[in-house]
């Protein structure tokens, strides 16, 4: 997933209170009604500072509804549509429900499906359901994919050898945990 940024025409600063942010966004919308997508979903922090939740899930359903059902859709409006998906989902995971989180990171994998941070997302969201078969599906999925790129492969590495090894530590497989990570506290507690 990539990231979404401010265009130049809309002046924020990160040290503006929440509510200026706000209006600075919600005008740029009026102003420049082709950043819409855009300034609704950077619009969704400052609403959730300023302790307006309702507002900002409405924000991101907002870019859902403009792009979720329209064939075609380019690259950067398949960028906003998975930007607001991944915020619902973090909500979601937030609140708790794992399942309606689950299911919004499975659609940003349909979305970009070569974007190894989607499969990283969805395997938290299975490991939180305790689901763990699914967890090790998922991230052996995830480092099939980051191991066709250079960039960020050993940032990766780390996090899966880790992730994989808690993983079947909590199936109580404790010998692939152990052949997965030896060097890990497991190979101290289940080894002698």
């Amino acid at each position: 997933m990539g990231s979404v940024s401010v265009p130049r025409e809309i002046q924020v600063r990160p040290d503006m209170p929440n509510e200026e942010q706000i209006k600075i966004y919600l005008d740029a919308i009026k102003k420049y009604p082709q950043y819409e997508a855009q300034c609704l979903i950077l619009v969704y922090n400052p609403y959730n500072w300023a302790g307006k939740s309702k507002e900002a899930a409405k924000c991101l359903k907002r870019v859902v509804d403009m792009f979720e059902d329209k064939p075609n859709l380019t690259e950067d409006e398949i960028n906003y549509l998975s930007f607001a998906y991944h915020l619902q989902a973090c909500d979601f995971h937030e609140m708790g429900d794992y399942k309606k989180a689950a299911f919004l990171r499975e659609k940003i994998i349909l979305l970009e499906p070569l974007e190894w941070e989607g499969y990283m997302n969805l395997g938290e969201d299975y490991v939180a359901m305790k689901d763990y078969d699914n967890a090790i599906r998922i991230y052996d999925l995830m480092a099939e994919i980051k191991s066709k790129y250079k960039e960020d492969s050993d940032d990766i590495k780390g996090y899966y050898y880790q992730s994989m090894a808690e993983l079947y530590e909590k199936k109580k497989d404790y010998t692939t945990a152990i052949s997965i990570s030896p060097k890990s506290s497991l190979f101290l507690r289940y080894s002698s």
